[in-house]
């Protein structure tokens, strides 16, 4: 990723996944999808938010804000990427 949008970009793309997937970014753009593509992957889970990183990079991800592998486990936030494209819309 750091050779297609360099560094600087790639680090907010980790900063907002790892900090605030559930806010609007501070730079770039971020929609939520429509219909099915934009399903959740299933309770507790965000409907898909596709985030333009920059004309180069899109990345698709679902959140969850609290998570757990099993039903006694401790929660926390998680984010799930789909797909990160590298080409034009």
């Amino acid at each position: 990723m750091i050779s297609r949008v360099g560094i600087a970009a790639a680090q907010e793309l980790w900063d907002y996944l790892a900090n605030d997937p559930d806010k609007p970014p501070r730079t770039g753009s971020a929609t939520i999808l429509k219909g099915s593509a934009g399903k959740p992957k299933g309770p507790g889970w965000s409907r898909v938010v596709h985030y333009d990183l920059s004309s180069k990079a899109r990345v698709n991800f679902h959140y969850a804000a609290k998570f757990r592998t099993t039903s006694d486990g401790d929660e926390h936030p998680v984010v799930a990427i789909l797909s990160i494209n590298y080409g034009s819309h």
